[in-house]
C-alpha cells in the first residue's frame, strides 16, 4: 500500500494556527505563474516571495509600537525550496526579518525556539 504524504495545504493551516495561537497575525501572499486559458503565462505577485507574512506588536497595546515581521515559505513534506525560494528569505533575514521554509509544525517549532521567538508571545505574557 502507498505511503500518503500530507499535502502542502495541510502543513499551510497548521502553521498558521501554530502561528496565531501566539498572537502573530497572517497574510497569504498569492506568488508564482499560472498559464492563462489563451496559454499566455501570468505572473502575480513576487515569484520566489514566501507564502506567509505573519506579523505582531512587540509591546502589545499601545500606539507606537514596534513590530516582528516573520516570513515562512511551507512545503508539502519531504518537498524543498527552490534557490529562488531561499534567495528571498536569505534577503528578509539580511533586512531584520525573520523568515525561513518549514515542511511540517515540528520544524516551525524548533526554529522559532531556536531563534528565541517565543520570549515576546503574546500566550506567554498573558499566561504569566
Amino acid at each position: 500500500m502507498k505511503t500518503v504524504k500530507p499535502r502542502e495545504n495541510k502543513v499551510e493551516k497548521a502553521v498558521v494556527k501554530w502561528m496565531t495561537a501566539r498572537g502573530w497575525r497572517a497574510k497569504r501572499n498569492n506568488n508564482g505563474r499560472m498559464v492563462a486559458r489563451s496559454g499566455q503565462v501570468i505572473t502575480l505577485g513576487d515569484p520566489g516571495f514566501p507564502d506567509w507574512t505573519f506579523w505582531r506588536p512587540l509591546r502589545p497595546f499601545t500606539k507606537w509600537s514596534c513590530i516582528q515581521i516573520c516570513h515562512i515559505e511551507v512545503k508539502r513534506p519531504g518537498a524543498q525550496p527552490t534557490k529562488l525560494q531561499c534567495e528571498k528569505i536569505a534577503a528578509r533575514n539580511a533586512e531584520g526579518q525573520f523568515g525561513t521554509w518549514v515542511d511540517s509544525v515540528e520544524i516551525l517549532e524548533g526554529w522559532y525556539h531556536g531563534i528565541g521567538l517565543q520570549r515576546f508571545d503574546l500566550v506567554e505574557q498573558l499566561t504569566k
